[in-house]
């Protein structure tokens, strides 16, 4: 889980690579080999639901992914003064607001994300 988080912070990871991701562990969880499957005690959104409601608070990649890039988002919002704020700014909100930027064109790829996770914050 570790492997894909500072990613996930930065970027917006593909849907189908955070299937394949929650693929990969589910077959460790459940101990699958090759073609060998193993009986599955527990439903994957339950292993996915929260320790306090009798889950594994296994993270579902797609909402993590959203939030953390949401978490950038509020970085941008709250922290005017910072290098990340001002050089965003410079390029995609140069009204400086976040809230209102436009989409404009050339965007990074790291830009999209924090547009997407955005709309969570508002």
């Amino acid at each position: 889980m570790a492997i894909p988080s500072y990613a996930m912070s930065c970027f917006k990871i593909p849907p189908k690579l955070c299937y394949e991701i929650e693929s990969m562990m589910a077959r460790y969880w459940w101990g699958q080999k090759n073609e060998e499957r193993k009986f599955h005690w527990l439903s994957w959104k339950k292993m996915c639901s929260s320790k306090f409601v009798g889950g594994m608070g296994i993270k579902e990649l797609e909402v993590f992914n959203m939030t953390l890039l949401a978490k950038q988002t509020w970085r941008l919002l709250q922290n005017k003064e910072s290098l990340f704020h001002k050089m965003y700014a410079a390029r995609y909100f140069s009204d400086g607001n976040l809230l209102t930027a436009s989409l404009g064109g050339n965007l990074s790829y790291a830009w999209r994300g924090i547009r997407e996770a955005k709309r969570l914050l508002v």
